[in-house]
């Protein structure tokens, strides 16, 4: 049996994004280098964080970069999705 093992990387606090109108995260990328991270959020925006960006005891200070914004609507709902352009 194939068994997998996880290690955490890194920890991103959802007040990282500020500036978002729902930071909270629904998706995670990291970049074949592991230096970038791009977060997507429930408020459709796209943020890229460094992982080199300064640590303060085992908390990394992140100084995000949005890349992206789009439409958002409060209802939390799973379906609340735009479909087309």
């Amino acid at each position: 049996m194939d068994s997998k093992t996880y290690t955490l990387l890194i920890i991103i606090d959802e007040k990282t994004f500020s500036g978002s109108v729902c930071p909270k995260i629904r998706s995670i990328c990291i970049s074949n280098n592991e230096r970038m991270l791009y977060v997507g959020t429930y408020g459709s925006e796209i943020f890229e964080l460094s992982t080199k960006d300064p640590k303060i005891g085992n908390n990394t200070v992140f100084i995000p970069k949005i890349l992206i914004t789009g439409h958002y609507t409060p209802n939390q709902l799973s379906s609340n999705e735009v479909w087309g352009l």
